[in-house]
C-alpha cells in the first residue's frame, strides 16, 4: 500500500517507532499502568487492561468492555478496513462500574478495496424514562421512585426464590430511548479519521463482602472527538433520564469533511462509599 504525507505526519504526532512492522500490540502487565481513579473500590476485584496497537494492512478488530448488566455499562467495537491505525486504550472494570479512556486515529489506504470504518457503541445499564397512558390516553412519566424500585436488585423469598413483582411492572409502560451511544467514522482513501472517546458509567448497589463499606452509584460521563477530512461520520444517541426527566436524542450522519468534538453528563446518583443503610435512604 502506498504511503502518504499525510499518513507520516499523523504517525508522527501521535506515536514514534522505532521499529516499523505490519502490526504490533503492547498489553502492559504492570497494574501501576493502569489509569485507575478513586471511583474504583479497590478493596474489591477489579480487571483492568491497558494496551497500544500500531497496525497497517488488511485489519478486522473486535472488541467488548464490560457486560451488559454487570458493570455499569457495555462497550463494544469493531475496525475494518484497508490501511493503518494508531490505537490505544485503558479500560477498568468492575462490578457496577465501567471506565474507558480510548483513542483511535487512522488513515485510510490510498489503493484500499475497503475503507477503514472505526465503531464504538456504547449501552448504558441505567434505565430510561417511562411514560405510561392514563385512561384519557394521556401520556404520564412513571415516578423516579418507581423505575428505581423495578430496576434494584432481585428481592428473594423465604424458599430463596426471586420476587420479580416488581420488574414486571416495566411491562406496562413504554421507554422512551435505547439508553445508547454510538459513534461511526468512515475515511475515504488517503484521508485520515479520528475517534477518541474518555467515559465512565455506573449503575449498582452493593456492599462488598466482608466489607461495612457501600457502594453506590448511576450515572454516565463522555468526552468524545470525532473526525474525517473526507468520508461519513455517523452518530446515534438515543439517552434518558427518568429521576430529572432529561431526553437526548440524536441521529446524524454527513457526508464529506466533518468535526464532532463534546461532553455529556447524565446523573442519578453519584458514586460514593459509604456504610450501608436502606436503599430509601439514599433518596
Amino acid at each position: 500500500m502506498k504511503s502518504s504525507a499525510a499518513l507520516t505526519l499523523l504517525l508522527s504526532l501521535t506515536m514514534i517507532l522505532s521499529v516499523a512492522i505490519p502490526a504490533i500490540a503492547q498489553d502492559n502487565d504492570d497494574e501501576d499502568n493502569l489509569t485507575i481513579d478513586d471511583r474504583i473500590d479497590q478493596q474489591i476485584g477489579y480487571m483492568g487492561h491497558s494496551v497500544s496497537y500500531m497496525m497497517e494492512g488488511r485489519i478486522d478488530f473486535k472488541k467488548q468492555a464490560g457486560h451488559f448488566c454487570n458493570t455499569g455499562a457495555e462497550m463494544k467495537q469493531t475496525i475494518s478496513g484497508d490501511g493503518s491505525v494508531d490505537k490505544s486504550s485503558n479500560i477498568v472494570m468492575q462490578e457496577g462500574y465501567l471506565q474507558v479512556a480510548d483513542q483511535n486515529d487512522w488513515i485510510t489506504a490510498e489503493d484500499a478495496v475497503k475503507n477503514l470504518i472505526v465503531t464504538t457503541s456504547i449501552l448504558l445499564c441505567t434505565p430510561p424514562k417511562y411514560v405510561y397512558e392514563d385512561e384519557d390516553g394521556n401520556e404520564i412519566p412513571v415516578k423516579y421512585r418507581t423505575v428505581r424500585n423495578a430496576h434494584a436488585p432481585l428481592i428473594f423469598d423465604r424458599d430463596g426464590l426471586p420476587n420479580t413483582t416488581n420488574r414486571e411492572m416495566i411491562n406496562n409502560w413504554e421507554a422512551l430511548t435505547d439508553q445508547v451511544w454510538a459513534v461511526q467514522v468512515e475515511s475515504n482513501p488517503g484521508n485520515y479519521g479520528q475517534l477518541r472517546t474518555d467515559f465512565d458509567a455506573a449503575f449498582g448497589i452493593g456492599a462488598p463482602v466482608g466489607s461495612n463499606l457501600r457502594r453506590i452509584g448511576d450515572f454516565f460521563r463522555i468526552s468524545q472527538t470525532s473526525s474525517t477530512d473526507d468520508g461519513i461520520l455517523k452518530r446515534y444517541i438515543d439517552i434518558s433520564n427518568p429521576r430529572s426527566h432529561g431526553y437526548l436524542h440524536e441521529d446524524m450522519q454527513v457526508t464529506g469533511e466533518s468535526h464532532v468534538r463534546e461532553s455529556f453528563r447524565s446523573s442519578t446518583s453519584g458514586r460514593a462509599f459509604d456504610t450501608p443503610s436502606s436503599w430509601s435512604d439514599l433518596f
